[in-house]
């Protein structure tokens, strides 16, 4: 169900804008235009939907600010944070999806062998496929399970650094180390779909991965008030007119 009328959402922002909120958000696509095909050249198509990389960025983000050090209640917040995901985001077939995809390597990272950890994710896919076998042809699906197990083969570096006081550096270092294991095997599959790949990807998800959980934080309460109050939309929308601006 839309919660917000798509031109009650125009009168504060662009049509980028909007695209980039109802996507990232709620998971609505949108009429395709020049913007896909930019996001497209230098791969940031991923990054338009609410998808198992997003969810990651904002897992990412949401680690960074949980006040302990703890493993086990690091893991056990962070996983209620995700179950949590489905009932703010939508229930979607593919949000449910994504959320599985970013659940299962934090469950996985419980175990210190790499090995175990590729048995789980491998497991989770298999009982998937069962459940719907349609998801072998989908897109979304092999890009979401290549990118967890790049990142649990060459991503093994521990969730918490233990008297890291730099939250910046270990964010910056943390997403692109991410993204580059995770593009380790997803880039043949985008190769193989759309007979093209961007050589700035990593670079380009890097400049703009900051802006994700931030869209996402931030978009959901905008929707819900100026759905209720759309006098104050402008305000609202400030914040998030120049994040996106800059993404």
């Amino acid at each position: 169900m839309q919660i917000v009328d798509y031109h009650t959402l125009r009168e504060y922002m662009t049509e980028v804008q909007v695209k980039l909120l109802l996507g990232m958000v709620m998971g609505i696509d949108t009429p395709k235009s020049l913007f896909d095909k930019q996001l497209q050249i230098v791969g940031l198509t991923h990054m338009l939907v609410l998808s198992g990389s997003n969810i990651s960025f904002l897992v990412r983000f949401f680690q960074n600010i949980i006040p302990t050090r703890n493993v086990r209640y690091f893991t056990m917040s962070t996983l209620i944070f995700l179950g949590c995901i489905p009932f703010i985001f939508g229930s979607e077939p593919s949000t449910i999806r994504a959320v599985i995809m970013a659940t299962i390597p934090l469950i996985a990272s419980l175990s210190s062998r790499a090995s175990q950890q590729l048995h789980v994710i491998i497991l989770c896919g298999l009982l998937m496929l069962i459940f719907d076998p349609s998801y072998l042809s989908s897109i979304s699906f092999q890009l979401s399970f290549a990118a967890v197990i790049g990142i649990a083969i060459f991503d093994q570096k521990e969730l918490i650094v233990e008297n890291d006081q730099n939250m910046a550096k270990k964010y910056i270092l943390g997403t692109l180390r991410t993204t580059l294991a995770a593009q380790s095997l997803t880039t043949p599959i985008i190769f193989y779909h759309f007979g093209s790949i961007s050589v700035i990807s990593a670079v380009a998800n890097l400049l703009v991965s900051w802006t994700v959980p931030l869209i996402m934080v931030m978009g959901l309460p905008y929707i819900l008030i100026t759905s209720q109050f759309p006098q104050l939309g402008h305000f609202l929308s400030l914040p998030l007119r120049y994040i996106m601006q800059y993404f």
